[in-house]
């Protein structure tokens, strides 16, 4: 501001000043294609369902490295979608790096135009199987608000009511098929599809994830619990319990029903 640096974004200025602006040269990103691979369930000349492991950032961000499933998929695909970002192609949709399982993948612009636009019409079933601390009620419909947390900005909360005009609408499903003494085995169906909408609505329900560093202090969970010493060792080498188990909709391209599941993995049975 009249050629002194501004320190301050609360600072004023007059009409009659004269403001610079230096915009950082953005680096061309370039992905590097990784020679690990990942289970393909389907695959065509359009799409491939493919089965994301535990602990994989799907795309390149602030923090990642060469080792996201975009760098997997690039070595693996012959062809995948520009998308709307040059470090994000084939990707439509998305699950946290910590959450294991099926997702469906664009080979081509068109494709992933009509994939995003029928997960924004809700036309693509999406269940996912996940351990809680504690004991819900059977099953349950639960619609609510997610959003930014206010204060932790790592975090989303659910709301019974939108906090304010960012908030979305949140609806899942849920029904229990297991239970034991400290917490329950849910199936779970999305309606909506929020950024981690199912840790955010069960922690903010008082059922939080069993291994969500993130929304349950897990370690004063279990010392509550009072669990035998080996089970507290599974479950805390088990991770995050949630996994995205089955995918359904009809091919963009041929109407075809594609339906697939994926079986627990063994740190599912272990508790």
């Amino acid at each position: 501001m009249n050629g002194v640096a501004v320190r301050k974004p609360s600072e004023k200025f007059k009409s009659d000043q004269i403001l610079l602006f230096a915009f950082p040269v953005v680096a061309e990103y370039t992905l590097v294609p990784s020679t690990n691979e990942v289970p393909v369930l389907y695959q065509d000349q359009s799409l491939a369902i493919i089965h994301k492991p535990a602990d994989i950032t799907v795309h390149p961000g602030a923090g990642t490295g060469d080792d996201t499933l975009v760098h997997i998929l690039v070595g693996q695909m012959d062809n995948l979608s520009e998308g709307n970002d040059p470090s994000r192609p084939g990707i439509v949709h998305r699950l946290d790096r910590a959450t294991e399982g099926l997702m469906v993948i664009a080979k081509n612009n068109n494709i992933h135009h009509l994939l995003s636009a029928m997960f924004q019409k809700r036309e693509v079933i999406k269940e996912y199987h996940a351990w809680v601390w504690g004991h819900p009620i059977e099953s349950e419909k639960i619609e609510g608000y997610i959003g930014r947390h206010p204060t932790d900005r790592k975090k989303m909360l659910f709301s019974d009511t939108p906090l304010n005009h960012t908030y979305k609408l949140s609806v899942l499903s849920y029904k229990v098929i297991q239970e034991n003494e400290f917490g329950s085995l849910l199936k779970i169906l999305l309606k909506t599809g929020r950024t981690h909408q199912i840790r955010a609505t069960f922690s903010a329900r008082q059922f939080p994830l069993i291994g969500d560093v993130l929304y349950s202090r897990v370690d004063r969970k279990i010392k509550k619990e009072h669990l035998e010493a080996f089970l507290k060792n599974k479950i805390e080498h088990a991770g995050l319990l949630l996994i995205a188990s089955r995918l359904a909709f009809h091919h963009p391209v041929t109407n075809e029903w594609l339906d697939y599941s994926i079986d627990l993995p063994e740190r599912f049975l272990l508790i």
